[in-house]
């Protein structure tokens, strides 16, 4: 029986066979490579006349490749106490995407500066943002229906 080396490489999933000892005029080669139900790497290895030699179990990569696709797995996404509802955004000073709870004190079109008990948003056509305030004073707002 010979002796064979399987390299995995885990970021291209290249596959290679290396033989110890003389290759000769046995021609052996990797034939086949699949992964089963049980997501186990498995490799045929078959002679020069196609018989099969040796069928090697790599086992799992699908665990793996779970890992490689992983957003925890990438080097330029960090999240800290990931809560329900958040988003992932992205942080010019870090140069990082990180977690974060929506507010509108992120949303660039929304000025908070008033913002106060009872307050409400009015669109400032001057300043196109949406503005934080307890107080509707603008000619061109009209209140229509309804007891007040």
């Amino acid at each position: 029986m010979s002796n064979y080396v399987l390299t995995v490489d885990s970021q291209d999933y290249n596959l290679t066979l290396a033989r110890t000892g003389g290759q000769g005029s046995k021609g052996n080669s990797i034939t086949n490579a699949v992964i089963d139900a049980s997501g186990d790497l498995q490799i045929t290895i078959s002679d020069a006349s196609g018989a099969v030699m040796e069928t090697i179990n790599a086992g799992s990569v699908v665990l793996a490749l779970d890992d490689a696709i992983s957003i925890h797995s990438m080097n330029d996404v960090t999240l800290t106490a990931i809560s329900d509802g958040d988003i992932i955004q992205y942080d010019g000073a870090t140069s990082q995407f990180v977690n974060h709870t929506l507010t509108t004190s992120k949303i660039s079109d929304v000025d908070n500066t008033n913002l106060a008990d009872g307050s409400m948003y009015v669109y400032n056509g001057t300043t196109n943002k949406h503005t934080a305030t307890n107080e509707i004073n603008n000619s061109n707002t009209t209140i229509v229906g309804g007891t007040f």
